[in-house]
């Protein structure tokens, strides 16, 4: 379930737009009102999609 936060659609587009503008974890956990943990596990979940949408694998490596 998404739930607004700061004008923005989600927490994880929030936490992204917040990266982009140059905050800390400690400075936008603060504006959002949650963890700096919380904000690493969704900074995690947005180079996970990063990587899908690349079309990366993860650490899979091909055998020659």
């Amino acid at each position: 379930m998404m739930k607004p936060t700061l004008g923005y659609p989600s927490r994880t587009q929030a936490v992204r737009a917040l990266i982009a503008q140059g905050f800390s974890e400690q400075e936008i956990a603060d504006k959002i009102g949650i963890s700096k943990n919380n904000v690493q596990c969704l900074q995690y979940d947005l180079q996970r999609v990063r990587h899908r949408r690349s079309g990366r694998k993860g650490h899979q490596q091909t055998v020659h």
